[in-house]
């Protein structure tokens, strides 16, 4: 872990920002030493959405990012998308004219 000041902590396992505190209580049940990197991926998973559902702060996706100790990256943007908003934006309805009515007083 990196903390804001610069100074870091070596840690099995960490998290942060606004959902932190959801994303650790997932962490702490489903974390064990050398877990295969399905698991611990979809463990993480399940610790974001903690955030994200917990949490007003939190945002609306979920993107992973996988470092491997042989050098391999794999980033995954919109890994999880657990609130899809574009079908109810598609489902307003757009008046393409405004009206207004004066009231008189």
């Amino acid at each position: 872990q990196i903390y804001p000041y610069g100074s870091t902590g070596k840690l099995p396992y960490t998290t942060m920002g606004s959902g932190s505190l959801a994303a650790m209580s997932v962490f702490e049940q489903g974390w064990r030493e050398d877990m295969p990197e399905n698991e611990a991926l979809e463990l993480v998973r399940r610790s974001i959405l903690a955030g994200v559902f917990n949490d007003l702060g939190s945002g609306s996706n979920c993107d992973t990012c996988v470092i491997r100790m042989d050098g391999t990256v794999s980033y995954n943007r919109g890994d999880v998308t657990p609130n899809p908003v574009q079908p109810l934006r598609d489902a307003i309805r757009h008046s393409s004219k405004l009206s207004f009515q004066l009231v008189p007083q």
